[in-house]
């Protein structure tokens, strides 16, 4: 009779097996996120993107794409008609939204294994690769929010590219395998028009492929096998040419630079371990065992961090908790509890902020809008005091203030300080804002005295 450690084994040496326990393990884990709400700019993405909320605009994600503010310099049409067919599905329901990323977090783990186990010729290395891939507290953000999910979608059609490319390259026929090798390209295409990280996969393909696969045929033929794949790099940069007028994101570039350095450092030390722990078989029950304890450790993290991110306050309030001394995070916090009508917390949290930063013109302008929110109005009158004696252009200080005092009975003091406000816009060539606080402040001083009301009353 078989010991259950030898039935585990049995389990994960059998590839199907071993891929049913990493979906298994993939909604395990995250399930708990499903009724979680939108956090960080995921409604901006969603409710925010006109674009992807009619699917007649298609062509549109091509040439006149118009990215959202969180989204602003990319160029990702392809991630574009995604979201806008998940919009199509579930709309504005967070639920769908978290369930997309779990199926697109279970296709990368798949990636994972799939492409380790080229490699390997013990089945356990893959798997417990695959499975911290999974189930680790890292993947938390990518997986719980949609603005953490928008570079998920490229990254996994990138690994399954990669993976296709090493199988078309390490064809049993001794050539390379054509099938195999039109997939690899398409899958390509669809990863760098998804997401511009996966510019590089010419880059790492042709490292692997000249370091490892075919490093005895040279590097021109190393070289040739990946031209098509730079060649749909060329097509993404020319048509990002004619909607945005030029052919790379510059702010973008470290960031690629230091990816591209990460993935062959990855390569090369992934196939290292491979060479380890096949010549000396640390496969065995002690080390499985304990790396069971890991792997546990890990999933009741991922667990806990999952509920981080049950919504925007639950978020912010663990951002806070992790980054004490970020002011811009208490800021934010301050915003969120006021939209809830919890102005003592929203009060105390910006306060906390003030201690640390006292010259920031902005947090007393949202501490005056929480006094006035609170109808603490001398005290909202004095932070936007304080507001203007840091920064004495701060029109829309001046403003407020100028509701202030009118609110108070003061319109003459009103007048004056509203006037400056619109001095300043002007002088800044703020020109839009000058005339929206114009038309504002009227139809406030019309709706103070009444006469708002009764113009309507007249017209209907």
């Amino acid at each position: 009779m078989k010991s259950v450690f030898q039935k585990i084994h049995d389990l994960v040496q059998n590839p199907l097996h071993a891929r049913i326990i990493l979906v298994l393990a993939v909604i395990a884990i995250f399930i708990n996120i499903l009724p979680n709400d939108f956090v960080m700019d995921d409604a901006d993405l969603v409710s925010g993107w006109y674009l992807i909320q009619q699917p007649s605009n298609i062509l549109r994600f091509f040439i006149d794409y118009i990215p959202p503010e969180p989204l602003e310099g990319t160029f990702s049409p392809v991630r574009t008609a995604i979201f806008s067919l998940i919009y199509t599905l579930f709309n504005d329901t967070a639920w769908g939204w978290h369930l997309t990323s779990i199926i697109i977090h279970v296709f990368g783990v798949l990636a994972v294994y799939s492409l380790i186990r080229i490699f390997s010729k013990n089945n356990w290395v893959p798997f417990l690769t695959a499975l911290v891939f999974a189930i680790q507290p890292l993947s938390v953000g990518p997986v719980a929010s949609v603005a953490g999910s928008m570079d998920s979608f490229g990254i996994v059609f990138g690994l399954w590219s990669f993976y296709w490319f090493i199988r078309a390259v390490m064809n049993e026929e001794g050539h390379l395998n054509i099938q195999r090798y039109a997939i690899a390209i398409l899958l390509a295409a669809l990863a760098v028009f998804t997401t511009q990280l996966m510019m590089l996969i010419p880059l790492l393909f042709f490292f692997t492929d000249f370091l490892f696969l075919s490093k005895k045929q040279g590097f021109k033929k190393s070289l040739r096998q990946v031209l098509p794949f730079f060649g749909v790099v060329l097509i993404y940069m020319l048509t990002r040419y004619s909607a945005f007028g030029d052919i790379f994101a510059g702010r973008f570039f470290f960031t690629y630079f230091i990816s591209f350095i990460g993935s062959i450092v990855f390569v090369l030390v992934v196939v290292n371990i491979f060479q380890i722990t096949e010549r000396r078989r640390f496969f065995k029950k002690p080390f499985i065992l304990m790396i069971s304890g890991v792997m546990i450790f890990l999933a009741f993290r991922t667990i806990k961090h999952n509920g981080e991110f049950r919504d925007k306050i639950t978020f912010h309030e663990n951002a806070v908790r992790r980054n004490p001394e970020n002011v811009f995070l208490k800021n934010e916090l301050a915003i969120l509890y006021s939209d809830e009508g919890r102005f003592d917390e929203a009060e105390k949290i910006l306060l906390e902020a003030l201690e640390i930063d006292p010259g920031n013109k902005d947090f007393y302008f949202s501490l005056a809008e929480i006094y006035a929110y609170s109808e603490k109005m001398d005290q909202a009158m004095t932070a936007l005091e304080k507001a203007i004696a840091i920064d004495p252009d701060f029109a829309e200080a001046y403003f407020n203030l100028a509701i202030a005092h009118t609110d108070q009975g003061d319109e003459e003091q009103g007048t004056r300080l509203f006037l400056k406000a619109v001095d300043i816009w002007k002088r800044k060539g703020q020109v839009l804002e000058a005339g929206e606080g114009f038309n504002a402040f009227q139809i406030f001083l019309l709706d103070r005295r009444g006469l708002l009301k009764q113009a309507s009353i007249e017209d209907f």
